[in-house]
Parts: C-alpha cells; sequence; structure tokens
C-alpha cells in the first residue's frame, strides 16, 4: 500500500480514522468489508474525510440517487469518491450525447456496472465508436447492445476488435456457420453476447471442423453449450484439447466424468 500511496507515512492517525470513517459512512459498510477497497486504493485513506464526504454528496447530485442508492454503488466502486465532479459531468454528457439519450438515462446505464464511473470520457466514446463500426450499429441499436451488457463500456476498441474478429473468423469457416452469424449479429443483444464468449469456447468450433463434424451442430448451440454438455455431446472433446495444454491442464469443466456435479449451467448462448 505504501509503495501505491507514499504519503501514507506521513498521514496522522486521526487523518486516517476521519477518512475510514468517511467511507465507512457513505458507503454504509462495516470496515472488514471494505479492506479490499483500501488496500487497492490507498488514496482513499490519504484524503480528508471532508473531502470525502463532499465527494459523496456530489455524486449522489449528479447521479440522482438516495443515500441507500449512494451506498449500493459505493460498495462496489468506492474509488469513485476520487473521480473528480468535472470529470464525472462530462462522462455523463457524453455518454448521454452518444446514445442520444437523456443525462438520467446516462446515469442509469453507469450504475448497472459502477466501474464504469471510473472511466474517463475519451475512452468510452472510442469503445461506442469501435461498436457501432465494427457491427454496423445505428444509434438506436448502440443503446440496446449498450443497456444489455453496460460491462462493454469497460472495453478497450483493441479487444473489442480482437474478441469480434476472432468469433467472426471462427465462424466464417464454415458455409452454415457463417450464414447463422450473420443473421445472429443482425440482433444487437447477440452482438453484446458475443463479445462475452470465451476463447477456450471458440476452441469447439476447432474441434468440430478438423473433426469433420460442424454440420452437426449449430453456432449458436456450439458456443453456447455448457462443458458439462458438450464434453457429453462430443466424447473426443477433452482429449483433444488435452493435445493443446500441458498434462493436468484441461480446464475442470471439460474432464468428462470428473466434471463438478454443482457446476453451474451457462446462459450466455445467443438468441436465435
Amino acid at each position: 500500500m505504501v509503495l501505491q500511496e507514499p504519503r501514507l507515512l506521513s498521514v496522522g492517525q486521526a487523518q486516517l480514522v476521519s477518512s475510514v470513517e468517511a467511507v465507512e459512512q457513505v458507503c454504509s459498510w462495516p470496515l472488514l468489508r471494505l479492506l479490499p477497497a483500501l488496500r487497492a486504493y490507498p488514496r482513499l485513506l490519504v484524503t480528508p474525510g471532508e473531502r470525502l464526504y463532499a465527494a459523496a454528496a456530489t455524486l449522489q447530485q449528479q447521479l440522482r440517487l438516495s443515500e441507500e442508492g449512494l451506498a449500493l454503488a459505493l460498495r462496489r466502486a468506492p474509488a469513485a469518491l476520487l473521480v473528480p465532479s468535472g470529470q464525472l459531468a462530462d462522462l455523463l454528457a457524453e455518454l448521454a450525447a452518444a446514445l442520444a439519450v437523456p443525462t438520467d438515462v446516462a446515469a442509469d446505464i453507469l450504475l448497472q456496472e459502477p466501474q464504469l464511473l471510473l472511466r474517463r470520457p475519451g475512452a468510452v466514446s472510442a469503445v461506442l465508436g469501435a461498436l457501432r463500426s465494427t457491427f454496423q450499429l445505428s444509434s438506436d441499436e448502440l443503446l440496446q447492445v449498450v443497456e444489455y451488457d453496460p460491462t462493454v463500456l469497460c472495453w478497450s476498441p483493441g479487444a473489442l476488435a480482437d474478441s469480434s474478429s476472432k468469433f467472426r473468423e471462427a465462424a466464417g469457416r464454415h458455409k452454415a456457420w457463417a450464414a447463422e452469424y450473420k443473421q445472429l449479429m443482425s440482433k444487437p443483444v447477440n452482438v453484446a453476447r458475443a463479445l462475452r464468449i470465451e476463447p477456450l469456447r471458440l476452441l469447439r468450433l476447432t474441434f468440430m471442423l478438423r473433426s469433420r463434424m460442424a454440420a452437426s451442430c449449430s453456432l449458436k448451440a456450439a458456443v453456447s453449450m455448457s462443458g458439462r454438455q458438450f464434453a457429453a455431446q462430443y466424447p473426443g472433446y477433452a482429449a483433444w484439447l488435452a493435445q493443446r495444454y500441458s498434462a493436468g491442464g484441461v480446464p475442470r469443466q471439460y474432464r468428462g466424468a470428473e466434471l463438478d456435479e454443482d457446476e453451474d449451467e451457462d446462459d450466455e448462448g445467443e438468441e436465435e
């Protein structure tokens, strides 16, 4: 913590207590629950308590929140107390303009993923521009993507382009999948879901192509089945995957009989 924030060495006990009490108060959480955040953002400890209270009041006003709503948001992103008020105002204005929505709607979107409160305005504009150009989205479709999954605004344009191109390229290796991909991506909700597909799931497509089984499964089913389901339907996959990883490196959800029966089923497949 001291390496991150050397000023901790010169902060008196009274100020430390004041700062901790301020964070506890505005987050409505006990210190033990806040310790991970304080370790991650030690600057909170060197910011005077009165400044933290003032920052909380500004956040509450700009985001039009109740005290309870503010506390809920700050529990997920306590570092928002360190964001300059002008930066948040610019972020709200930029997001509202880019999505053609009122400022209060932009605030609601940010609050679905409070970590977005830490983003700089220019970064959000860049991501929205990349989304629009990559998937040829209208303003209304862009809004649907962001409302479905606001975390897409946490991406960098480069990471977004890389993720989308990998799925598009994998789907393009089989004629039926390519046609299905085009149909799926015509719906904004599927754009949001596609960006969340893990790279490991795309390996399933490579396996099916090399095993000459691509025609046996739709693109949607191939990437949206849970690990347990896919391993059961394609028993050879676990062995094939093992060849791509070092011994013991096969992800747990592809180990056939060794599967954890309490594993949650995935629900991130694309819509028809």
